[in-house]
C-alpha cells in the first residue's frame, strides 16, 4: 500500500495555478513512492533490477519471471505455491458461486414439491389431473400462453431468420375438466400456463417456401418480423391444474390459492420439479468435484512439473468454461413457461424460389437470364 497525501497546502498558496498544483502533487506522490520502495529494498535486500521490476506493468520476459521468483524467495514465499493458490482461489470462488446459484434452482416456487395430488372427489390445496371438456377462451381454449418474438434476417447462407423472445403473457379463461368422472369447473383468474414441450419444438419448424419468402421480406426491415404465438390448452388435452379445490352446492371448482398460486400445465409439475432439482444438484456436485480434482492435479509436486502444468492448464480452461456451462444448465431447468425459444427458421437451398426475370422479355430470354 502506497501512502498518499493531497497537496492541500498548495491549494491555499496564492499565485499558483491548477497545473502547478498538480505538478506539486505528483512530486509529492513520487517522493512517497520512492520512500516506500526504498524501505522495501532495504528490508528484503532487493537489487536494482528487482527494484525496477516493482515499477513495471503488463507482460514480461523470462528474465522478469526469474526476478519475480527471486523477490518472492527473499520474502520467504514459494512462487509456485503462491501462483497455484491464487489461481485456485479464483477458480473456486467462481465455481462455488455458480453452484450456490443453481442448487436449488432459484426460479422454482418454494411450494412446488409440496403440491400433493388430490383425488377426484377431494377438496383442498393441491393438483388435479383430468381431460379438458370445454373452455371459455377463444376457440374453446381453457388457457393460453402468448409468446411475442421478433425475427431478423441473418447475413449467412442459406436463408435464415433468427428469432428473439420479447414478451410472454399467460391467461386462464376458465372452463371444465373431467377428473376421473368428476366434473370440476376451472375458474378464470391470473395464473401461469405451462405448454406442451412438443408445442414449443414445433415453433422451430420453417413454414412453406411461399410463407418463408414473405417472412424473410419482413425480417429484412429495420423493425424485423414481429410474431405472436398462442399456445393453448384445448378440449381433449390432458391437463394438470394446481389451485384450491372446493365444493359449493354439490358443484366442485378449482380457483387460485390464497397466496395467488394457480397453474394450468400440460406436464406434471411435481414430477418436472423433482427432475429439475435433481439436475441442478447433480450439476453443482459435478463442477465442485471437477474443480477439486483439477486443484489437486495443479498442486501436485514437483511445482511446474508435467502433472502440475497439465493441471494448471486444465484449471484455467475449467475457469473459463464453468460460467457458460452454468448458464446452459440454468436455461435447461427453466420453467416451461419461461424457457427461451430463440431458434431460427432455415429454408433448404432446393426449396428457394428462382429469381424473377425482368418483365417484357421473351420466354427464352427469361430462362437465359
Amino acid at each position: 500500500t502506497v501512502p498518499t497525501r493531497p497537496p492541500t497546502s498548495t491549494n491555499r498558496q496564492p499565485g499558483i495555478g491548477r497545473r502547478e498544483r498538480c505538478l506539486v502533487g505528483y512530486e509529492r506522490l513520487a517522493a512517497d513512492h520512492a520512500g516506500v520502495l526504498t524501505a522495501i529494498a532495504d528490508r528484503f535486500g532487493l537489487s536494482d533490477p528487482e527494484l525496477a521490476l516493482c515499477c513495471a506493468s503488463h507482460s514480461g520476459a523470462p528474465a522478469h519471471v526469474e526476478a519475480a521468483a527471486s523477490m518472492l524467495a527473499k520474502a520467504g514465499r514459494d512462487a509456485s505455491r503462491w501462483n497455484a493458490a491464487r489461481t485456485g482461489r479464483r477458480c473456486w470462488a467462481n465455481t462455488l458461486l455458480i453452484a450456490a446459484l443453481l442448487s436449488p434452482a432459484p426460479e422454482h416456487p418454494p411450494s412446488l414439491l409440496r403440491w400433493r395430488r388430490l383425488a377426484a372427489d377431494a377438496t383442498g390445496e393441491g393438483s388435479i389431473v383430468g381431460l379438458v371438456k370445454d373452455g371459455a377462451g377463444p376457440a374453446g381454449a381453457l388457457a393460453t400462453l402468448t409468446i411475442e418474438r421478433r425475427g431478423r434476417a441473418l447475413a449467412k447462407p442459406p436463408a435464415t431468420i433468427g428469432w428473439h423472445d420479447r414478451k410472454r403473457r399467460a391467461q386462464v379463461f376458465g372452463g371444465h375438466i373431467d377428473a376421473g368422472g368428476a366434473n370440476i369447473a376451472v375458474e378464470a383468474g391470473d395464473g401461469d400456463v405451462w405448454p406442451d414441450p412438443q408445442q414449443l419444438q414445433s415453433l422451430d419448424a420453417a413454414p412453406s417456401p411461399e410463407a418463408f419468402e414473405e417472412a424473410m421480406t419482413a425480417a429484412k426491415r429495420a423493425k424485423g418480423l414481429l410474431q405472436s404465438v398462442d399456445l393453448s390448452v384445448r378440449a381433449g388435452d390432458e391437463v394438470f391444474v394446481v389451485g384450491a379445490v372446493q365444493t359449493h352446492e354439490g358443484h366442485m371448482s378449482i380457483r387460485p390459492m390464497p397466496d395467488g398460486t394457480f397453474l394450468v400445465s400440460r406436464v406434471d409439475p411435481v414430477r418436472w420439479a423433482r427432475q429439475a432439482r435433481r439436475a441442478s444438484w447433480a450439476f453443482s456436485a459435478v463442477i465442485v468435484l471437477v474443480a477439486a480434482g483439477l486443484t489437486v492435479l495443479a498442486t501436485w509436486p514437483p511445482a511446474f512439473g508435467a502433472w502440475s502444468t497439465v493441471g494448471g492448464a486444465a484449471l484455467l480452461g475449467f475457469f473459463l468454461l464453468v460460467q457458460p456451462a452454468g448458464t446452459w444448465n440454468r436455461d435447461r431447468v427453466r420453467e416451461p413457461s419461461r424457457k427461451r425459444l430463440e431458434g431460427a427458421w432455415t429454408l433448404p437451398r432446393g426449396e428457394l424460389k428462382p429469381p424473377r426475370a425482368a418483365p417484357g422479355l421473351p420466354r427464352e430470354a427469361r430462362r437465359e437470364s
